[in-house]
């Protein structure tokens, strides 16, 4: 499973996801911009950024997944213009990938779903850091890399490896069977902390 959860308090703005890693995995995500992509971000051409009017997705070698909170469609559910302000924050039940338009993630249940807020620097979408989180299962996907960008703001660590991104085989822990991207052991009392652990590589290090 991969999974983007904000078990952080956080706003986040972008992330992405890029080269997978040795592990099948449903996606399971808790952000506001995701891009995943099926091999290397290597090249020293430099990549169009998300807000580059002229980037298109056929741009990216291998994208999988791309959700972006500055595209939301109705109230509980990203994909509508980013011009539409919203004086108040929308839940989000579903975010579709801008990647493909038949991949979604989404959060049925009203207590779990974060809020998307529209402001006039932008959009972004925000999670409470107990249990807000966005999913997608049951893809198939397997992978022997992954990149991830990701563009977030923690407000707080309490410490116990409040994850930012995470991705599992089914009823498997994600540090053990594929990808963690978390805040570590802490508590601490700012983002100081990252810590990336997963297959092949587990055990918690502090990577800032």
């Amino acid at each position: 499973m991969l999974c983007l959860r904000a078990e952080a308090k956080c706003h986040v703005r972008s992330v992405i996801p890029c080269v997978l890693h040795r592990w099948g995995m449903p996606w399971l995500v808790g952000i506001a911009l995701i891009t995943v992509v099926a091999e290397p971000l290597c090249s020293a051409e430099p990549v169009p950024g998300p807000a580059d009017e002229a980037v298109h997705i056929e741009q990216i070698p291998g994208l999988r997944l791309w959700l972006d909170a500055a595209a939301t469609e109705s109230p509980g559910s990203v994909n509508k213009s980013a011009d539409q302000a919203s004086p108040q924050p929308v839940p989000v039940s579903s975010w579709k990938s801008r990647a493909s338009s038949s991949v979604s993630v989404t959060q049925p249940k009203a207590e779990f779903q974060p809020q998307r807020w529209q402001l006039p620097g932008g959009a972004f979408l925000r999670f409470d850091g107990e249990d807000d989180c966005l999913r997608l299962t049951q893809t198939g996907l397997s992978t022997e890399s992954l990149t991830v960008f990701l563009v977030a703001a923690p407000h707080g660590n309490p410490g116990e490896f409040r994850g930012l991104f995470a991705a599992n085989a089914k009823e498997q822990r994600d540090y053990q069977s594929g990808l963690t991207i978390d805040l570590g052991p802490g508590p601490t009392r700012c983002f100081d902390q990252l810590n990336v652990e997963g297959a092949g590589f587990a055990g918690a290090q502090d990577l800032l």
